[in-house]
């Protein structure tokens, strides 16, 4: 059975008055599914009908035959199936999630060894080098850091900024791959109010990751506030009375352009990461018979042999918009400092050089 977070059956939901029951979990590829409605406490005989829940205009005209049905509005039963399929939905992500593993005395003691080493970041951008990110030391660092001040009270955002085919989308693949899966969300596009509906822990300390930062803006407004207040709220008015929604953050933010200008608000939330398209870079990348092979190029790293912060780190220099970041940034410090959640990932692919 397929069972919601608090132990109720997914395929079943009651709301407004109204029980919905699936007899399966719909399908994306437009198969029907058996759907009833009937109204709670009452013996009389249940609508059912089969649709394709995923096909708007079915989705519409099965939600227009139980509003006439049983004296309802369209849009209030349109609202009732979609919190039914996020249900479904949730409850299958949780069911293929894969369970916590415990640390071996001795993988726990390699990751301790990782994360109070000198060298920590220097051994991300090797990690990033081993697969298949070569070059781009400083934004590479950045982008880590990031991801890392997830983990943090004020996490902080980015967006990398360069021309089409330069490495954006490749540069935030790999970097997912260092990053425990749970802690990531992978999204191309967002809907105005799609955050809203991630439900009130879906992203809490999680690096969301949009692959174009285009696919963000119609949800500029909600990402903007999710990322300055940590939460979201909306309230909506269900079957005459007032229902709300709520998600928490924080967030970190992490997205590609290939716009020279974006909306000012977007820009004094995040840095900017230029990435490198240059000539030089390019040849950097490759050698004679096609493999990556930046190792004899690489440029010098960030020294953070200072570590722990009795002295400040030296980082990577980036812009916020208006002003420079570097390592006076308080966010870049604590992040840096916070280490890393990934070095039972590194252990287990191997992908830290000795």
């Amino acid at each position: 059975m397929l069972l919601t977070a608090e132990g109720d059956d997914a395929l079943r939901l009651e709301v407004d008055g109204l029980v919905y029951t699936l007899e399966r979990p719909p399908a994306k590829t437009g198969q029907k599914v058996v759907l009833s409605a009937s109204v709670a406490g009452s013996d009389a005989p249940p609508f059912v009908d089969a649709t394709a829940l995923y096909a708007f205009k079915a989705r519409r005209a099965l939600a227009q035959a139980i509003a006439e049905q049983f004296g309802r509005e369209v849009g209030q039963v349109l609202g009732h199936l979609a919190v039914l399929i996020d249900q479904v939905e949730r409850a299958e992500d949780a069911s293929l999630r894969a369970p916590a593993r415990a640390l071996s005395p001795e993988r726990r003691a390699a990751a301790e060894g990782l994360l109070s080493g000198p060298d920590l970041l220097p051994r991300v951008a090797a990690a990033l080098d081993a697969l298949g990110y070569v070059g781009e030391d400083a934004p590479k660092t950045l982008c880590y850091l990031i991801a890392t001040s997830r983990l943090l009270a004020r996490p902080l955002s980015g967006v990398l900024m360069a021309p089409s085919g330069a490495g954006k989308s490749d540069l935030l693949d790999k970097l997912a791959l260092l990053l425990p899966s749970e802690a990531v969300e992978y999204l191309s596009r967002l809907t105005p109010t799609a955050l809203y509906y991630a439900g009130a822990d879906g992203l809490r300390h999680k690096l969301v990751i949009v692959d174009e930062q285009a696919g963000t803006s119609g949800a500029d407004y909600p990402i903007r506030t999710l990322q300055t207040k940590g939460y979201l709220r909306q309230a909506f008015s269900v079957g005459g009375r007032s229902e709300r929604l709520e998600a928490h953050g924080p967030i970190a933010l992490l997205s590609g352009t290939t716009s020279a200008t974006l909306h000012p608000e977007n820009l004094s939330r995040c840095l900017e990461l230029p990435l490198d398209d240059s000539p030089e870079q390019t040849r950097q990348c490759g050698s004679g018979d096609g493999y990556p092979t930046y190792a004899s190029a690489r440029a010098p790293r960030s020294d953070c042999s200072s570590w722990p912060p009795s002295e400040p780190a030296t980082l990577p220099r980036t812009r916020l918009h208006g002003s420079s970041v570097s390592e006076s940034s308080p966010g870049l410090g604590a992040a840096c400092h916070l280490g890393c959640a990934a070095a039972e990932r590194y252990a287990s692919l191997n992908l830290v050089p000795k």
